[in-house]
């Protein structure tokens, strides 16, 4: 009797889906990345590492993460859609941790909107110029080559004296330079042929970035790609605790070339915001970058420069990785990053390999 009503109960399961299927189409997918790095800063002991506090290998965001793309077509030509990420820690298997993004959203053929904790895109629009971005051996951050959300400074004892160690530490500029993700937001996009405009804001009154906004426009064509791309911010005095409102801004243009199976990048950027030497003065970036491919082996490399408008803070930066592409899901990168600072507490040396799957 049992095995009659489970039957019976599959049949009308089998029955059943087709029938779902004809009012909904949804598919699932992601990816899943992991890395280990080696790493020296300034004159501190090289140190093999697989996370930090938030999952990641380095502060700027890291590359150990789990992402789900939910995408559900609707009448109409609309698309709902979702996005779910978190870090994870290789070495220890501690869990999932809430750290990526976490929106959800309706597009059209033409429009676009979505909500809550995402990419901002002062940095996306830079990801085709930067053959290893989203990893350790991108130009962001304390790497010197794009603005970021990481930087390095001297250790000091109780006494103020100044140590040989290196510290990394962070700024609260989520999403509004190349690194992190922009919280509490609303984005609006639209496409025109090959034009494509976004903007982001931040309009949550508790959150200290409450008035923060984003721009980026897009051109491209069959062979080349060219962007420009803002981010503004107005810090209340009443949530930072300082006698008056702050207000800093970023701004760059860029684009990349493709001549057969070789990409050329170029970025110049003016920030304020995620500067290398964490300084309010400021300093300007300039980037440039090869991605060359042949069958399953790709090679990639970039060389940046950080000017400050701070006396004796410039650094120069690059990378030199190879990717190994095993499908067009799969795929395993290693390369070697450098950081060479005025300060020599601000260098960098780092040693990275990962793999990356998307399903």
């Amino acid at each position: 009797m049992m095995n009659k009503k489970i039957l019976a109960l599959l049949s009308a399961t089998a029955l059943l889906i087709p029938s779902i299927h004809a009012y909904a189409e949804i598919t699932v997918s992601g990816t899943i990345q992991a890395e280990t790095a080696s790493l020296k800063q300034g004159k501190a002991d090289r140190q093999r590492i697989t996370k930090d506090i938030d999952g990641a290998v380095l502060p700027n965001e890291g590359a150990n993460g789990l992402t789900f793309d939910i995408n559900e077509k609707l009448a109409n030509g609309l698309t709902a859609y979702a996005r779910y990420g978190a870090a994870f820690s290789t070495s220890g298997n501690t869990g999932l941790n809430a750290g990526g993004e976490a929106w959800v959203g309706l597009k059209g053929d033409v429009a676009h909107f979505k909500f809550g904790k995402f990419e901002g895109i002062y940095k996306v629009v830079s990801s085709d110029i930067d053959p290893f971005t989203f990893t350790s051996l991108g130009a962001s951050g304390t790497a010197g080559g794009m603005s970021g959300q990481a930087y390095n400074r001297q250790a000091v004892d109780e006494n103020g004296n100044l140590l040989e160690e290196t510290v990394s530490d962070t700024t609260d500029h989520r999403g509004l330079s190349n690194n992190d993700f922009i919280s509490n937001a609303l984005e609006f996009g639209a496409e025109f042929g090959k034009f494509s405009l976004t903007f982001q804001g931040n309009f949550d009154e508790t959150d200290v970035m409450e008035g923060s906004g984003l721009l980026g426009l897009r051109y491209v064509d069959d062979n080349f790609t060219v962007f420009a791309a803002g981010s503004y911010v107005d810090f209340d005095a009443t949530k930072l605790g300082t006698d008056a409102k702050n207000s800093k801004r970023n701004w760059k243009v860029g684009g990349s070339y493709k001549l057969s199976n070789l990409t050329l990048g170029i970025q110049y950027e003016s920030a304020e915001l995620g500067v290398f030497d964490n300084s309010d003065k400021g300093g300007k970036y300039g980037l440039v970058s090869a991605d060359y491919r042949v069958g399953n082996v790709g090679i990639g490399g970039w060389l940046g420069g950080y000017f400050a408008d701070a006396e004796n803070e410039d650094a120069k930066a690059g990378a030199l990785g190879i990717k190994y592409y095993f499908s067009n899901r799969t795929m395993v990168y290693s390369g070697y990053r450098l950081t060479n600072a005025k300060n020599d507490y601000r260098d960098e040396k780092v040693f990275a390999l990962g793999v990356r799957h998307s399903f």
